[in-house]
């Protein structure tokens, strides 16, 4: 009697298939999650160069000035620096042209308050420029 240890070519093969069938289940939510992901990292980082922007108009003594197109913002922050932070590609401002904020020297309080919307595949978001000195926030829809 001839004994086989070992597994033939179609356990392999079933096995096989299974494997790769529960991976192709789990691409999806593999990709959803990073675009969530990609969002949220997308709106902290426009809440810190906001942020910035803000101060360095305060310490700096200049303004400094937020320009929102559909796909990115463009920050002129009041030392002289400036940096373009594009949107990804689930994400997108909607602004006919072009939208502009600056923070007054001094004081840092925004020159006109206005709510602009973010929409992405998903989610939408609200970016609120309040009056005065208060601060923005992003709120979720």
């Amino acid at each position: 009697m001839i004994r086989r240890n070992g597994f033939t070519l179609i356990e392999m093969l079933f096995v096989l298939s299974i494997f790769l069938l529960l991976c192709t289940l789990s691409l999806r939510p593999i990709s959803s999650l990073l675009t969530s992901q990609a969002e949220q990292n997308y709106l902290q980082e426009i809440s810190s160069a906001i942020l910035l922007a803000q101060t360095a108009a305060i310490t700096h003594d200049a303004p400094s000035k937020l320009t929102f197109t559909s796909h990115m913002l463009t920050v002129d922050y009041a030392d002289g620096r400036y940096e373009q932070l594009e949107t990804p590609h689930s994400l997108s401002f909607d602004v006919e042209k072009s939208e502009s904020f600056s923070f007054q020297a001094q004081t840092g309080k925004i020159n006109r308050f206005r709510t602009l919307l973010l929409t992405g595949t998903k989610d939408h978001y609200q970016l609120v420029f309040q009056i005065g000195k208060g601060r923005f926030y992003i709120e979720k829809n």
